[in-house]
Formats: structure tokens, sequence, C-alpha cells
């Protein structure tokens, strides 16, 4: 297991500057810098947050190539 702190206020750069320093074959149990909650709901809660923000992602592209 691999506890990592990220920032909530920037949530996409923290993960990919994790994805350089985590080990690829172990459990990722996320913590957001300044709060208290750990394991299973924060870890929970930053995959849902990261895949909101991938879906921001998508619309504004697909709003430009629509131009």
């Amino acid at each position: 297991k691999q506890k990592v702190s990220i920032r909530r206020d920037q949530l996409i750069p923290s993960a990919f500057q994790l994805l350089a320093k985590i080990d690829k074959r172990s459990f990722l149990e996320f913590e957001f810098q300044g709060e208290e909650g750990t394991g299973l709901g924060p870890t929970l809660e930053f995959y849902d947050n990261i895949s909101d923000e991938f879906k921001k992602w998508k619309v504004q592209i697909n709003e430009e190539t629509e131009l």
C-alpha cells in the first residue's frame, strides 16, 4: 500500500506529478492535504474527482473541434 497526499485545488497537476513517483504494483491510498480523512473514502473521492476533471477536458476539446 502506498499513501499519497495531493492538493484538492491542484488535482490534475498533482496527479500527473504522481505518475513518475508511484510504485505501479502497490495499492494507492489518497488523502487531501490539510484534511483529516484517510483511507478508502478520500481515495474513492480522488478517483471520482479526477474522472470529472477529465470529462470537462473532453467537453472543452469537443467544443473546440466543432468550431
